[in-house]
């Protein structure tokens, strides 16, 4: 069903288009609850009925409940960068009209912000979802905001305040069974930050545990990503080839997942990953093959922590080949986000990288120079297991050098 277009402005569209938006906007929400395949197939003209619906009061409802039904189909579309506009849009039109929804419109908005790695905006869109939630008596979506302000100090490196709120959704009976294990999905991930294997493997599994008891191939999917991940960093460390094959496992159920789900979006993370384990095998045009896969998606919607990773990773690949100046260029495209989000902890890892490029190609000053930047930040982070190896590691660089 098409609408019609105007050039007037919506106060003064005509009585009858005005009913046709607002005929028009209840048939696409009817289509989405009771015909979910045909909707997402018409999918451009769903999106034009809400763009008008969102115009005028009298639609509200319809649009409202309509943005709900659309939120993961697009996120899962990859459609993030379009579909901002909306929940923007969403989010004024239910504050003009006191409309509780404006929580959970706030969330979607800054869990596409928090992909998007725009941290400070994430936050400046969940606070004020939390004032809401006890300005309309509500609790609602309460502790997914929390889960996800957690979520964002650990993207950011405040890992206290990330354990801190977990602790509080974890610590009440009232949060949903995916609320609790998204509360330990985060602690997991402050652990692997902090290079405490235990509590990282112990509460991402639990959180694996609780997803596979609501049978939910998207969110086990993630799970499955961020255990590969751990299980490949520490295979690394130790040595391990067991943990690594372990990991290879991981990702490949999180892609068959993510698959069954429908995503084209978070698929690109267990891609990138299987990358790594490459890398690791010393694999080096299978790792940059499945770092191309993702690369262009990542780029495309704006994920940069996850192209970060990847430059990063294509970096790594790149020395393997010995083709220092490409590896050099992945890897200053790489410190230049970390820089720009403001994320030293992951920062620091990217330029002990660099430094050892500069080391390999003779290039001793710049080799000091990098490796002396990424201790002086470390010199700002709370110690850790991670930042102590680190640390050696860099120290260990600096004298290689000295000695040269």
């Amino acid at each position: 069903m098409d609408v019609l277009t105007t050039d007037l402005l919506p106060e003064v569209w005509p009585g009858v288009f005005r009913q046709l938006i607002i005929t028009n906007s209840r048939y696409w929400l009817n289509c989405a609850q009771t015909h979910p395949d045909h909707f997402v197939r018409e999918l451009p003209q769903t999106l034009r009925a809400l763009n008008y619906g969102l115009a005028i009061p009298e639609a509200w409802e319809s649009s409202r409940d309509l943005m709900r039904c659309l939120n993961d189909v697009m996120m899962r579309r990859g459609q993030g960068i379009e579909w901002e506009t909306y929940l923007a849009q969403g989010i004024a039109r239910s504050s003009q009209l006191d409309d509780p929804v404006e929580i959970e419109f706030r969330l979607y908005l800054g869990n596409l912000y928090r992909l998007q790695g725009r941290l400070s905006e994430t936050r400046n869109m969940l606070q004020p979802g939390l004032e809401r939630c006890a300005q309309y008596n509500t609790r609602q979506h309460y502790w997914a905001l929390l889960n996800l302000l957690a979520l964002t100090a650990r993207l950011a490196g405040r890992h206290d305040e990330a354990l801190a709120r977990c602790r509080q959704v974890l610590d009440s009976s009232e949060p949903s069974i995916a609320e609790q294990a998204e509360a330990h999905s985060i602690t997991g991930l402050v652990g692997y930050d902090r290079g405490d294997w235990d509590v990282a493997l112990t509460s991402v599994e639990q959180a694996l545990q609780l997803y596979r008891a609501l049978n939910n191939n998207f969110e086990m999917a993630r799970m499955l990503t961020n255990k590969g991940v751990m299980l490949q960093h520490r295979g690394r460390i130790f040595q391990n080839a067991e943990w690594i094959d372990q990991a290879e496992e991981c990702n490949e159920e999180a892609i068959r997942r993510f698959d069954l789900a429908g995503d084209h979006s978070e698929i690109f993370k267990p891609v990138m990953n299987l990358g790594n384990i490459y890398l690791l095998r010393e694999y080096y045009q299978a790792a940059i093959s499945q770092y191309k896969k993702a690369m262009p998606h990542f780029q495309d919607h704006h994920y940069v922590i996850d192209l970060a990773f990847t430059y990063n990773n294509l970096g790594l690949a790149y020395i393997g080949l010995e083709e220092w100046q490409t590896a050099e260029d992945y890897f200053s495209a790489s410190v230049n986000i970390w820089q720009t989000l403001g994320v030293p902890h992951k920062l620091v890892n990217v330029l002990d990288n660099l430094g050892s490029l500069f080391i390999k190609t003779n290039e001793t000053e710049k080799a000091r120079e990098t490796l002396t930047e990424a201790l002086a930040l470390l010199d700002e982070l709370a110690d850790s297991s991670e930042t102590l190896r680190l640390r050696n590691v860099i120290l260990n660089r600096l004298a290689q050098i000295n000695e040269a």
